[in-house]
């Protein structure tokens, strides 16, 4: 039987020059040599253009649309497009698509748009995400760190064995062992939702999410992303399929238990 899909999502934080992308990188290659899918997403921030961010005093909450990242550039055709007033511009190639969205999604929404076994986002702090903190000294790896946090990687990883109860793992010769914990710890995927904030399993995405890492509760409490689906018939595919368009119904309050008569 295929196998059902309920892709896993954990982000990896740090300050700059922390080792956040080359963990990443290790951490794509490790799942994949497993046999999984793994996808990722690069959180770019306002951009290096900005000064603030150069002097290491942005705090990414400000938008400088003069300096912001972006992947299309001057002269290009895309660009003319957006230009001329095109709302959304597609770049259309043999090797790849881009659609090019004047606005900073959601994660949810980015998220969303993945059908993977494990997805990487590398940056996402506010999200209730599993999390490996990276950093380059104690004081910013603490920064970095939240309630979420199952691992510690990155420079600090070379001088630390651990901290404030979390164990550090070395980005090249620990990388195997980083990835059974991710195995062990990362759930599918609830708490990029958390805008939504349905509050339908009793508790805010964060405070289930944690309960979720922490195993005192199971992913599938999450009502707004597991609806439970009765169905008569044994097809767990069907359901799934169910499951996953019902999710896309945009109300914070869809019941969680519909029964379907054929």
């Amino acid at each position: 039987m295929e196998k059902i899909n309920r892709m896993k999502v954990l982000s990896v934080v740090g300050v700059s020059r922390s080792g956040k992308t080359t963990l990443v990188e290790e951490l794509i290659k490790e799942l994949s040599n497993r046999g999984y899918k793994v996808g990722s997403v690069k959180s770019i921030g306002c951009g290096r253009g900005c000064e603030a961010h150069r002097e290491g005093k942005c705090d990414g909450t400000n938008h400088h649309p003069k300096y912001g990242f972006t992947i299309d550039s001057l002269g290009k055709n895309s660009f003319r497009h957006k230009d001329a007033g095109s709302m959304q511009v597609t770049t259309w190639a043999k090797s790849e698509t881009a659609i090019l969205r004047p606005y900073q999604m959601e994660l949810y929404e980015i998220i969303d748009n993945y059908d993977l076994d494990y997805l990487i986002v590398e940056g996402g702090r506010r999200y209730p995400l599993p999390k490996i903190t990276t950093g380059s000294s104690i004081e910013n790896t603490e920064k970095r760190m939240t309630e979420m946090t199952f691992a510690i990687s990155g420079k600090i990883a070379d001088e630390i064995e651990g901290f404030n109860g979390i164990k550090a793992f070395k980005t090249f010769s620990e990388i195997k062992d980083l990835a059974d914990l991710v195995e062990e710890k990362v759930f599918p995927t609830i708490g990029h939702r958390d805008v939504i904030g349905c509050n339908m399993c009793g508790e805010t995405c964060k405070d289930f999410s944690k309960k979720v890492l922490e195993g005192q509760r199971p992913y599938t409490d999450c009502k707004r992303i597991y609806p439970q689906v009765l169905v008569d018939s044994e097809d767990d595919l069907l359901k799934e399929e169910l499951r996953k368009n019902l999710v896309k119904i945009k109300r914070g309050n869809i019941p969680d238990k519909i029964k379907i008569d054929f």
